[in-house]
């Protein structure tokens, strides 16, 4: 484990000003290590799913806690965000499998009483830069006492390529 980029968000600082007033200023957004990975997560319908789609908010909530439910015990705090495709966090590498793990039983139950499918990929920060493709990000007050990661770059968008373009 590498203790100083496992907690590069945890320690990334914390820009007091709105994101309004900062979004355009580029010393405000770092680099990612390439020692971290995206974790894609959506829900697609099955065939014979008909009215699980009306419950897809409260799974993807759940997904999201899933997750989370992973980083609790740790120091380490993580981005990520509703898209909408579903979730997307951003991750040291040693924890992707893990959160897959967790995530298997829920993609079960997902199934089993929703008829929809849960669809998970992962992509690698260093195949993104590899690719020439960039992501950095900032933390960024949005209201008062709500705290955002903001992100720049075409690295989401990269990922979301090469994850399953029909998926998403």
């Amino acid at each position: 484990m590498n203790f100083t980029e496992d907690l590069f968000y945890t320690y990334l600082p914390l820009n007091q000003q709105r994101v309004t007033e900062n979004i355009h200023q580029d010393h405000l957004f770092f680099r990612l290590p390439n020692t971290w990975s995206i974790l894609l997560v959506t829900i697609t319908k099955d065939d014979e799913g008909e009215n699980g789609l009306s419950h897809r908010n409260l799974l993807e909530t759940d997904f999201i806690v899933c997750v989370l439910n992973v980083f609790y015990e740790t120091a380490i705090k993580i981005p990520y965000f509703f898209t909408d495709f579903g979730a997307c966090f951003l991750m040291p590498n040693e924890y992707i499998d893990e959160c897959c793990a967790a995530l298997s039983s829920f993609e079960k139950m997902t199934y089993d009483n929703f008829k929809l499918v849960l669809f998970t990929n992962k992509v690698s920060l260093r195949k993104i830069y590899e690719q020439g493709h960039e992501l950095r990000i900032a933390k960024m007050v949005a209201s008062e006492g709500m705290v955002i990661p903001v992100v720049r770059g075409d690295g989401l968008d990269f990922a979301y390529r090469i994850a399953g373009n029909d998926k998403w």
